[in-house]
């Protein structure tokens, strides 16, 4: 098992919380403030709070655990350590609601043990809440024990999905599962923030929640936090390399095969 007394998962938790929220109260302090905005591409923004939020958290975890490799979605690889732990921070997931002043963003501090997903933090500061959770822990929701939903049909579910950045090269490929969604289910939400629709399937808040081509930061700390809650989480072939390939579905594990179905467009009989 991963989360055995040697792996120092509970210290890397303990500091994997401290660190989003003081992340997060620095995002605070940005909040309807920004002066600067730079494109990363055609509608793939960054801003100070983005750089200025990773750099706290990297230093933070490199101070702490300097033998562990972190990766940062604004610095790309930061440090390389032989622990066998590797952080996938994302220092401002939504940013695009950020700058509009759209209250649904987050900081989400992942980490890997030797390539598995371990331990994830999601911060909403703006929401004053916080996801966290470590494998064979389970996980919480401000310290609460939190689990997936049990609803069993997708007709009784409300999904989530997101769409990439590259969307306009590839918008009918995204409609067509959106469009299925629709018929299907109790209602569907795009909400923008990757990280926080895993952390709204692992309290139950969503029934399932797809999306392709996303990044390992956007993921790690989601993936820990539905499995952990009771939750199934696979890449779009149902295996286990969402890591790599950034295709997720996440579900309560009711709805898993369904979801699957809807992403697939395969004839789901519920």
């Amino acid at each position: 098992m991963i989360a055995d007394p040697t792996s120092g998962v509970a210290a890397r938790l303990t500091l994997a919380t401290s660190a989003a929220r003081e992340a997060g109260r620095l995002l605070e302090r940005y909040f309807g403030r920004l002066r600067e905005v730079v494109k990363k591409g055609a509608i793939d923004l960054v801003t100070e709070a983005d750089r200025g939020a990773e750099a706290l958290l990297v230093e933070q975890i490199a101070r702490a655990f300097p033998h562990d490799t972190i990766r940062g979605e604004e610095s790309g690889v930061v440090a390389e350590g032989e622990s066998g732990w590797t952080w996938l921070v994302d220092p401002l997931d939504g940013t695009t609601n950020f700058v509009h002043e759209l209250p649904w963003f987050a900081v989400s501090v992942g980490a890997t043990y030797r390539g598995v997903p371990a331990l994830g933090v999601i911060h909403a500061p703006a929401l004053g809440q916080l996801w966290s959770a470590a494998s064979g822990q389970g996980a919480t929701l401000d310290g609460r024990p939190i689990r997936v939903n049990d609803t069993p049909v997708v007709g009784d579910a409300l999904l989530a999905t997101g769409f990439p950045y590259d969307r306009a090269t590839s918008a009918e490929a995204l409609v067509q599962p959106v469009a299925r969604a629709l018929q299907r289910s109790r209602g569907l939400r795009r909400m923008g923030a990757a990280a926080l629709d895993l952390a709204r399937v692992a309290d139950g808040t969503f029934g399932g929640y797809w999306e392709p081509r996303l990044k390992p930061w956007d993921l790690a700390a989601g993936i820990v936090l539905v499995r952990e809650a009771g939750g199934r989480v696979t890449d779009f072939d149902a295996g286990d390399e969402m890591l790599v390939s950034g295709d997720v579905v996440a579900t309560n594990g009711a709805l898993h095969d369904a979801l699957l179905a809807i992403v697939h467009g395969d004839r789901d009989p519920r």
